[in-house]
C-alpha cells in the first residue's frame, strides 16, 4: 500500500495524492508519496498516480523523486510512464533517459554517464521548471544532464503516472521512495546555461560541462562521443573539460553552423596549460582554425570563397595560466571578422564572402592531426547570427 500525504486512505495499487499536501522538501509542495522504504518491483506491483489526480496535467513545473535498483548488468526499458507526456528509462548502454513532451515540443535528455551498466542503485530526480526555462536530471545529488525547456504539459487523458509502463513490459528493476512534487523551482546560477546569458548574441549551439555532458542545439539535446574517462578541472563557472592534447570533442558534419555561412559567431572559456607550449584550440576542415601560439597569442585563420583572413590578438592574453574569455564574430554584410578576448576587441579585419561547403569533418574542440594544446575549455557556444553592428569594431 501507500501512504497518503493528507491522511485520506485510496485504493491499494495507487500512489496516494491530496488536495492538502502535508509533505514539503526543500520548498516544494509534496503531491504524492509511495510508502518510506516500501519495494515497488516494476512489472509486478502496479503502482501510480491516477489520472483523476489533476496536478499531473497542465503543469510548468514538477520534480519527481525515486530510487531505482537494478538486480543485474545489461537491464533496459521503462521505468516512468505518462502517456503523451513524460518518458523515464534506461537505455542498453545504461544511461538514464527522460523525454517530456509540452505544448512547445518534446525534450530530450539523456545521463552523462551509464549508471546503469552494471547492477546499480542510484538515487534519481527529474526537475522541469519553465520559469527557469530548464529540464534536469539528477542522480546522487548530482547534475548529469540538463536542457532548456518550456512549455505546459497536456491536458489529462486515459492513462494516469504509472511506475513502470502503461501497457508494455518494464525495466526489471524495483522502486521506492517515490516523490512528486509541484512548485518547484530550479535555482538558475548553478546552471550550465547561465554563462551565456549575458551574451548579446543568440545561441544556437552550447556546450558545457556542469555535471552534464551534451550541448543544445536549436533547443534539442545531442550528445557528443566524449573519450572514455574524460577528465573535470574547476571552471570558470563551475565545471570545465580538460584537453589532454590527446582527446577531443567532435560535432557531426554541418552540425554547428560553420560551413556555407556568411554570417557566424563564437565564443568560449580557455585555461592554457604550462605543459604545452602551443597548439590547436578548434578547427573545422577548410573553414577556419583557433589556436594559441608558443608566446601566448591567440590566432584565428578564416577562408571564404572570396580569401583568406587571419587575426593575431594584439597581446599575448595566454601567457599566463589564467581563465580567458574568447569571441570570434565574422559577418559579410557588414565585412567585418574580429576577435575579442575578456571582452575586449583585440584584433578585427575588413573580410567577406562565404565559407566552404559541408565536407567529411565537423568543427573539432581539441585534437586535429594531433596538433592540439593541452588546457581546460568550457561555455563553447555558436550562433549563425551576430546582431552588433560590427563595422564599429573597425572604426
Amino acid at each position: 500500500s501507500a501512504v497518503p500525504v493528507d491522511g485520506t486512505p485510496v485504493d491499494d495499487g495507487s500512489i496516494l495524492h491530496g488536495e492538502d499536501p502535508g509533505g514539503q522538501t526543500d520548498g516544494d509542495n509534496l503531491l504524492a508519496a509511495s510508502d518510506a522504504g516500501a519495494q515497488i518491483a516494476l512489472g509486478q506491483d502496479s503502482f501510480g498516480v491516477p489520472r483523476d489526480a489533476g496536478f499531473l496535467f497542465n503543469r510548468d513545473d514538477f520534480r519527481i523523486e525515486l530510487q531505482l535498483e537494478t538486480a543485474t548488468a545489461g537491464q533496459d526499458g521503462v521505468f516512468l510512464h505518462l502517456h503523451e507526456s513524460l518518458v523515464a528509462e534506461v537505455d542498453a548502454q545504461g544511461h538514464v533517459r527522460f523525454t517530456l513532451t509540452t505544448s512547445d515540443g518534446t525534450f530530450a535528455l539523456r545521463s552523462d554517464v551509464p549508471l546503469y551498466a552494471d547492477a546499480a542503485v542510484h538515487d534519481l530526480s527529474f526537475t522541469y521548471d519553465a520559469a527557469a526555462g530548464l529540464l534536469r536530471i539528477e542522480a546522487d545529488g548530482l547534475v548529469v544532464a540538463q536542457t532548456a525547456a518550456s512549455g505546459v504539459t497536456g491536458d489529462a487523458s486515459y492513462w494516469g503516472l504509472v511506475l513502470g509502463h502503461a501497457w508494455q513490459d518494464p525495466l526489471e528493476a524495483t522502486v521506492q521512495d517515490f516523490r512528486f512534487y509541484g512548485d518547484v523551482a530550479i535555482d538558475v546560477s548553478q546552471t550550465g546555461t547561465d554563462p551565456v546569458a549575458d551574451l548579446d548574441w543568440q545561441v544556437e549551439t552550447l556546450l558545457t560541462f556542469e555535471g552534464t555532458i551534451h550541448d543544445v542545439i536549436d533547443s534539442t539535446t545531442e550528445f557528443r562521443d566524449l573519450p572514455a574517462d574524460p577528465q573535470y578541472v574547476a571552471g570558470p563557472d563551475g565545471q570545465a573539460y580538460r584537453l589532454t592534447g590527446q582527446n577531443s570533442i567532435d560535432f557531426g558534419r554541418g552540425e554547428v553552423a560553420l560551413n556555407d555561412s556568411d554570417s557566424f559567431v563564437f565564443s568560449f572559456d580557455f585555461q592554457r596549460d604550462d605543459a604545452k607550449a602551443s597548439g590547436r584550440v578548434m578547427y573545422l576542415h577548410e573553414v577556419m582554425d583557433t589556436y594559441i601560439d608558443d608566446t601566448g597569442f591567440l590566432h584565428f585563420e578564416l577562408a571564404t570563397d572570396t580569401g583568406d583572413y587571419h587575426l593575431v590578438s594584439d597581446t599575448a592574453a595566454f601567457a599566463d595560466s589564467g581563465w580567458h574569455s574568447v569571441e570570434v564574430a565574422y559577418d559579410d554584410a557588414s565585412a567585418s571578422l574580429s576577435l575579442q578576448i575578456d571582452d575586449q576587441v583585440t584584433a578585427a579585419v575588413q573580410a567577406s564572402g562565404t565559407t566552404a561547403q559541408s565536407s567529411y569533418w565537423g568543427v573539432t574542440i581539441g585534437s586535429s592531426w594531433g596538433k592540439s594544446i593541452t588546457g581546460n575549455i568550457d561555455n563553447v557556444a555558436f550562433g549563425d547570427q551576430f546582431d552588433v553592428p560590427m563595422g564599429d569594431l573597425l572604426a
